[in-house]
């Protein structure tokens, strides 16, 4: 497959981060006859990128040493990086202040280039979505404790959506796209069972059901058109 003249290989979609990865070698389909030009700065050449989720900020978490131990050029936290399940800012603050104590992580975010997204837990609500009252206070507290609050892309955006452009390290590099999606913020409110199929025992499968309502959205339309 190809994008513009230049092999695309699609890496993976865990969560909502897809990876890119497009070869600098070549010269562009629209521009034959252009000496190509490397786009990413050489200071921003990685070798590895790491990811995991689900971090427990009340709990051990010797996951971190073992991420250190391989020194990844980039950790990309997927969501759910700290549990806080809460609609008060104070304890949103509290659980990141207990996940910025572990040493590991604190040693994670010194080496490695960090990212971050976020899940239904450091939301603040199971499966929650647009409809989440404290949503623009939870973005506030996340913005602020990832360091994303006066910076690009994030500065005057709505929701916490970015991309990101590396490059391999190596005599043939490659370059990386981070796109990272909130699928949160705007997320449209889930189609539940009736209340009589779980009192029947019928909601074993779950609390929701298959919507085809073509006005509802997992990435909203601003979302949608930047990703497009």
């Amino acid at each position: 497959m190809k994008l513009s003249g230049f092999p695309l290989y699609p890496i993976g979609i865990p969560a909502g981060i897809l990876v890119l990865c497009l070869a600098f070698s070549g010269r562009p389909a629209f521009a034959q006859s252009i000496e190509y030009e490397d786009p990413v700065p050489r200071n921003k050449a990685i070798h590895s990128i790491a990811f995991g989720s689900c971090m427990r900020q009340n709990r051990p978490a010797p996951i971190l040493d073992a991420i250190n131990g391989i020194q990844p050029d980039v950790f990309i936290f997927l969501g759910d990086n700290v549990y806080a399940d809460t609609d008060s800012a104070t304890e949103m603050q509290s659980r990141y202040s207990m996940l910025r104590q572990k040493p590991g992580f604190q040693k994670l975010v010194t080496q490695s280039r960090i990212h971050a997204i976020w899940d239904d837990h450091d939301y603040g609500a199971n499966d929650a979505g647009a409809d989440f009252a404290f949503r623009r206070e939870s973005e506030r507290i996340f913005k602020s404790f990832w360091g994303l609050s006066d910076s690009k892309p994030y500065r005057n955006r709505e929701g916490i959506y970015a991309s990101f452009l590396y490059r391999t390290t190596g005599r043939y590099p490659i370059k990386v796209q981070l796109i990272l999606l909130d699928t949160r913020s705007f997320r449209s409110a889930w189609k539940t069972k009736p209340w009589w199929q779980s009192l029947l025992g019928l909601g074993l499968d779950g609390p929701y059901l298959p919507d085809s309502d073509p006005e509802k959205t997992m990435l909203g339309a601003e979302q949608w058109k930047w990703l497009e």
